[in-house]
């Protein structure tokens, strides 16, 4: 009954995970087993009894220890000795005697040499992983990389730039959670983020099998490509730039060329007209003959003029202007060109100073913009002429082909118009592209202000969406 009682509690013990109580109990239980055996009569005279004890040390240190097989070495020890002095049990020869203490003396040395051989390995065996966990640590945690483990779609490991990552305070936060929880979408190596708060941010990531804590695991490294894409999607905006600027730069040449050879013809031809003209008393049925040649004429004059522009092939006259003056004087000619069903608001800064250009290619820039803007509108709107001054400094200015840093009076016309897609945007200012029917326009209006622009040092820039209306903005150096 003893021995079932002492079963069920070593069960007991086991079941709680009381691993080393168990232990113990079963030591003790044994020892005690081996010591009433001994003790009762005739028991001493037993085979068992001469290696019971031996035994006994054997199990302990095996179960709970050097030290606990010391201890029973002890009391086994001092046991046999008080059951020959007291005369317990019939005494025994010597050789039996000193088999009992030889036997139980003998083997704890060899337990002790079994125990420090063993607990050496397992130190070692420890410090070795130590070290390669420390290695692991030291790395991980100085990478610019984010870097998870994990056991069948739960993380086991993470470092803390991967906890920064996705949102999460510390790495141990991290250990429990499903890997698939931090991925929304994946496409070949490049994965979407998702972070805590349900943000998101583009990843790149790499996969490989490796070996931790003993168990085949996936280690997984992620980085941040936001930037890099934010880097490829700036490259290639300034390339597309580059290359509009040097394909309106190559059409502007041409036109400006053709425009300058034209220009000589035309001022033959309106020399001659002209000549003609003060000849019409003698041959009066040519009058109106020629007054549609020099009509003509005039009109292809303008249309060279405005090629020349786009050419920045003007001769023009250069001088300190003061923009809003140059718009005070024009508004009269604006209003008439805007007609009554477009509501004009006049936005002028104080004290933006002046630029330096011809007066007439000031004049046609407005002209050109608000013309522009009254055709977007054909059932009327508003449209606002504001200027102030504006800074760009080498990032701002980096963002066009054409300009530099530096201080600029900006001259900014705005409507409520049809506004313009971004297929028409990327070719707003190429030479005769128009989106109005054959016969409406030339398409030479925001080429000839581009062109007028960037001969002036200045640069110009459009922000347009359908059914919102357009902004145009002229910028143009600062007089100092």
């Amino acid at each position: 009954m003893a021995g079932e009682a002492i079963n069920v509690v070593l069960l007991v013990f086991l079941r709680r995970g009381w691993v080393r109580l168990a232990s113990i109990l079963q030591v003790a239980t044994l020892f005690g087993f081996m010591s009433a055996t001994a003790w009762t009569l005739g028991g001493v005279e037993s085979p068992g009894y001469q290696l019971g004890y031996a035994l006994v040390i054997v199990i302990a240190g095996v179960l709970i220890g050097l030290r606990g097989a010391a201890v029973v070495c002890v009391a086994a020890l001092v046991s046999g000795f008080l059951m020959q002095s007291r005369g317990v049990a019939e005494p025994l020869a010597v050789s039996q005697r000193a088999s009992i203490w030889i036997v139980s003396a003998v083997i704890f040395p060899v337990i002790a040499v079994v125990q420090y051989l063993a607990s050496r390995t397992v130190r070692m065996a420890l410090q070795r992983a130590s070290v390669g966990e420390q290695k692991f640590r030291l790395l991980a945690e100085a990478s610019f990389e984010g870097i998870l483990v994990h056991d069948q779609g739960l993380i086991v490991e993470a470092n803390q730039r991967c906890a920064e990552l996705f949102g999460f305070e510390r790495a141990k936060d991290l250990v429990g959670v499903a890997s698939a929880r931090l991925f929304a979408a994946e496409s070949s190596a490049e994965v979407t983020g998702v972070r805590s708060d349900g943000s998101s941010f583009p990843a790149e990531v790499q996969t490989r099998a490796i070996e931790y804590e003993g168990k085949i695991r996936q280690a997984v490294a992620v980085r941040d490509i936001t930037e890099r894409k934010r880097a490829a999607a700036e490259q290639l905006r300034l390339e597309q730039r580059l290359a509009q600027a040097r394909r309106l730069e190559s059409i502007g040449r041409l036109a400006g060329g053709v425009a300058h050879d034209f220009n000589n013809l035309l001022t033959a031809i309106i020399g001659n007209v002209s000549l003609l003209q003060d000849e019409t008393r003698f041959y009066p049925r040519i009058a109106d003959r020629l007054a549609e040649v020099m009509e003509a004429s005039e009109g292809a004059a303008r249309l060279t003029r405005q090629l020349l522009a786009v050419g920045q092939k003007q001769i023009t006259r250069p001088e300190p202007l003061d923009p809003n003056q140059v718009i005070g004087n024009t508004q009269r000619l604006l209003l008439r060109l805007l007609g009554n069903q477009v509501d004009v608001h006049t936005r002028l800064g104080q004290g933006v100073g002046h630029v330096v250009m011809d007066a007439t290619q000031l004049e046609q820039i407005l002209v050109n913009l608000c013309v522009n803007a009254r055709d977007a509108m054909p059932s009327g709107g508003g449209l606002e002429i504001r200027t102030d001054v504006t800074t760009r400094g080498e990032d701002d200015a980096r963002g066009f082909a054409d300009a530099a840093p530096g201080q600029f009076v900006r001259i900014s016309v705005s409507d409520t118009g049809l506004g313009m897609s971004e297929s028409v945007l990327a070719h707003v200012f190429e030479p005769f592209f128009t989106t109005k029917e054959p016969g409406q326009g030339t398409g030479l209006g925001l080429a000839t202000v581009h062109g007028i622009v960037v001969q002036n040092n200045g640069f110009i820039r459009i922000s347009s969406e359908l059914g919102k209306g357009t902004r145009v903005e002229i910028c143009l150096p600062r007089a100092s």
